[in-house]
């Protein structure tokens, strides 16, 4: 825990999640996320359904989120996750990424070091590209209206 708080600027307070099993695998794997995210990289994790994908970045964020509070002491919202399915729109997808940007130009005001996380859940290849076609083709294309400066 020292470890992933001194990289990730992090005074090391509070455990944000007992249950969380924070393994060697976990912390690599939440510093080449937060490496990525300093350089303003999209982020792409892929896994079986129940492998921890979640729960990873869940705690990631956690985690900053106890700086943050420990700082303001006030609540500290970094992550929007959005579960998407068969019945998700494209209207839909542009609501979250609109409620993450605010998030984020909020946080970015107040905490300039830390990240927000808009995290979609459920998300194939396949759905990805019939969302994209569909974006296309009614002239939403979300990518357009994206601030990926902080999210």
């Amino acid at each position: 825990m020292l470890t992933l708080c001194t990289a990730m600027g992090i005074q090391l307070g509070r455990d944000p999640d007992k249950t969380y099993e924070l393994t060697t695998d976990n912390v690599k794997k939440m510093l080449a996320v937060y490496m990525r995210f300093k350089c303003e990289i999209p982020v792409l994790i892929m896994g079986e359904t129940g492998c921890g994908k979640t729960r990873l970045i869940q705690f990631m964020c956690a985690l900053q989120a106890t700086e943050a509070e420990r700082i303001s002491s006030t609540a500290f919202e970094n992550i929007v996750i959005m579960k998407i399915h068969g019945g998700t729109t494209t209207r839909d997808i542009i609501e979250k990424v609109t409620q993450a940007e605010k998030i984020a130009e909020k946080n970015a005001k107040d905490f300039p070091t830390l990240f927000t996380v808009l995290f979609l859940m459920r998300l194939t290849l396949q759905r990805l590209l019939e969302q994209s076609k569909r974006s296309c083709v009614t002239k939403h294309l979300v990518v357009n209206r994206l601030n990926c400066t902080r999210i």
